[in-house]
């Protein structure tokens, strides 16, 4: 096969992989909306903005993609000496690099300030300047899952990793950093260019290695600028660092140990950055993708033989410096030579017999669906329900293409969702102004249900129970229960039937495909009270060690769980049958979310008196993977059932 045949095989190979540029388009916007709505309310007396990046935030889905997200204090900006801010609503800190190696600074405190976040002061060389150490321990005491991995917290659960750091902005571009603006070059473009520098900086708190202040100095970090220039890479280039990333992970890092991996993703990116910027090839297309490849695998070849890695913003600054030298740099050119000796066709053939294991996306209405699952609110209180709302609201009003607007008006629905048990809380026994927040919830529940999927129903059947409206919480619960139950839905870790689902639904529209096809994972947020039976679970889940945002569950689970406890109000006789349906669907479950599958079983089983079958649910609650973190209101449960057996046992006695 020629090369240029081999070139355009491996794009169709690699847009498997990586997905077709609107899937990624499609990511990305996903990423934005939900990151506007985030950002849309205030964190005590902190105003923040999220910054997604990793993998994920750049657009891929591919296996073991990570998650960072920069938590960013917009009270608190970084400025430079040379430099003067006027806003008043801003505290400031100085960025002093004078005494600190290419990349790193020390942040003098310009203004004085009683938050917990920016009490850990030292005195250097006569200056006030916020210690990096002391701010991370700060912050992440709150968060034992987290455990230090660079400037982040790194926490893993289920093969799949979250880093999380704390971080400064600075509205200008560092000085230390002066020459990327004047680096003459064709790529990247003039406007991206002026749009990167626009943007500024970020701080993130790590000092280096080498440094006599490695515990106080703050890492000059450019996510955005990287963020800028990988969603301004075309497709085949886009294409390209995926390429480049599949040979990290199934070559270069496979089977090695986290804390031996030396080359990252972010050396990775790094190379193309470089290779697009000095390249004399023609634009990167199928048939040069092979050629754009090589150049950026033998740089990093150079670069570790060398030990040198240049940051693409401050050159001076080599990234291998602390970590790429010695006996284990020997040992990594080793294995990159041996990858070189099999040449470039050798190389990618190998490649290749590895890509029928690889996750592939052809199905871009399922990429849809991960994309909406994977959205979750933080911190929900009654103000910040407002603000979503608002922000959505914003949204709305706008144009949007047909993705974007069925993405507002899902995330829409969940705020309405959460926003209508916050407001029945503002119930004080007062019939009239009971009624109007009773009708208030009920509007935004009927909401909520008209923009959203199946699983938004099942909230207002948890209104309706909640509120003793037995009848009327049956009613919905019927209506989702046809929807629930067809096979051709998507849902979280169901194996798709991809030819029964594009027959059911090529007559549909996309957002008809949305409300009637897909299933959500419940997602109950701990900081909000739905009903009394799931209280002590959600108390549980907030505990430390895990504590968990949300009490995550199947939907046709707590809609089995609502119909056995309206028929335990209305309907004795028809309980029981609802109870054999759970039974029995929770003997063949074998996705997640296990413990509080099993828990509700216990829960319906305690209801009905079959203390037996109650504690055998129990414990095996207990037992399972902490999904949900609800080990301590198992615990309770079990004792609770323990207790009311022996009751139950002294009395036969006694009555004998």
């Amino acid at each position: 096969m020629d090369m240029e045949n081999l070139s355009n095989e491996v794009c169709d190979v690699m847009q498997g992989h990586v997905g077709t540029p609107e899937c990624v388009a499609m990511r990305r916007r996903s990423y934005d909306i939900f990151r506007t709505v985030c950002e849309s309310t205030t964190l005590h007396e902190f105003k923040i903005s999220l910054i997604k990046g990793g993998s994920r935030g750049e657009g891929f889905r591919i296996h073991q993609s990570d998650q960072d997200t920069m938590v960013v204090f917009e009270n608190w900006r970084v400025i430079s000496k040379y430099q003067s801010y006027v806003s008043p609503k801003h505290k400031r800190l100085t960025m002093n690099c004078s005494t600190s190696p290419p990349g790193y600074c020390l942040l003098e405190i310009s203004t004085n300030s009683t938050s917990h976040f920016f009490n850990s002061k030292k005195t250097i060389n006569g200056k006030t300047v916020l210690s990096s150490s002391a701010w991370n321990f700060t912050f992440y005491s709150n968060f034992p899952l987290f455990h230090m991995n660079g400037p982040c917290g790194r926490m893993s659960y289920r093969g799949c990793e979250t880093d999380a750091v704390v971080g400064c902005i600075s509205d200008f571009w560092p000085p230390v950093a002066s020459a990327f603006r004047k680096r003459h070059a064709s790529w990247p473009a003039n406007q991206t260019l002026n749009d990167i520098v626009s943007k500024g900086c970020h701080f993130v708190p790590i000092g280096h290695k080498l440094s006599d202040h490695v515990d106080d100095e703050w890492r000059i970090s450019f996510c955005v600028a990287e963020k800028i220039l990988v969603y301004s890479l075309s497709d085949c280039e886009f294409l390209l660092y995926g390429l480049l990333k599949l040979v990290l992970t199934e070559m270069i890092n496979k089977n090695v140990a986290e804390e031996d991996k030396l080359l990252s993703s972010y050396h990775i990116k790094t190379s193309v950055f470089w290779v697009l910027q000095q390249s004399s090839l023609p634009t990167c297309c199928p048939w040069n993708l092979l050629q754009y490849f090589w150049d950026c695998f033998k740089l990093i070849l150079k670069w570790v033989y060398h030990g040198v890695c240049p940051n693409f913003f401050i050159p001076e600054n080599n990234m291998f410096l602390t970590k790429v030298y010695g006996s284990a740099q020997k040992q990594l050119f080793s294995k990159l030579h041996e990858l070189y000796e099999k040449g470039l066709s050798g190389l990618i053939c190998d490649l290749l017999r590895t890509s029928n294991t690889i996750m592939k996306f052809d199905f871009e209405i399922r990429e849809l669906f991960d994309e909406l699952e994977g959205f979750n609110l933080p911190v929900v209180q009654f103000h910040q329900c407002f603000d979503y709302l608002r922000a959505i609201e914003n949204l709305a009003t706008k144009p949007l293409p047909q993705i974007d607007d069925i993405i507002v008006q899902t995330v829409r629905a969940s705020c309405m969702n959460h926003l209508a048990f916050i407001v029945s809380l503002f119930n004080k026994g007062v019939n009239r102004s009971d009624y109007m927040i009773d009708k208030m919830a009920c509007h935004l529940l009927s909401l909520s249900v008209d923009i959203g999927s199946v699983s938004d129903v099942l909230f207002s059947a948890m209104y309706y129970y909640k509120t003793c409206r037995y009848t009327r919480s049956l009613f919905l619960l019927n209506k989702a229960r046809v929807t629930l139950t067809q096979p051709f839905n998507l849902a979280f870790e169901k194996e798709d039937d991809i030819p029964l689902f594009k027959k059911s639904t090529e007559d549909m529209s996309l957002r008809k495909i949305v409300k009637t096809c897909f299933v959500f994972t419940i997602k109950l947020h701990n900081a909000v009270p739905y009903i009394n039976e799931l209280h002590l679970e959600q108390q549980s889940s907030k505990m430390l060690p895990f504590r968990s945002v949300y009490l995550k569950m199947p939907p046709i689970v707590l809609l089995f769980m609502l119909e056995f406890l309206c028929y335990h109000h209305v309907n004795n006789e028809r309980a029981p049958v609802v109870l054999n349906y759970l039974v029995a669907f929770v003997d063949i479950y074998s996705g997640r979310y296990k413990d509080i599958v099993w828990e509700i079983l216990g829960i319906c089983q305690q209801l009905s008196g079959n203390l037996h079958e109650a504690l055998v649910a129990y414990v095996q609650s207990f037992n399972e993977h902490p999904d949900n973190n609800i080990g301590a209101a198992s615990f309770s449960r079990i004792k609770d059932v323990l207790d009311h057996m022996k009751k139950e046992h002294n009395e036969s006695v006694c009555s004998v």
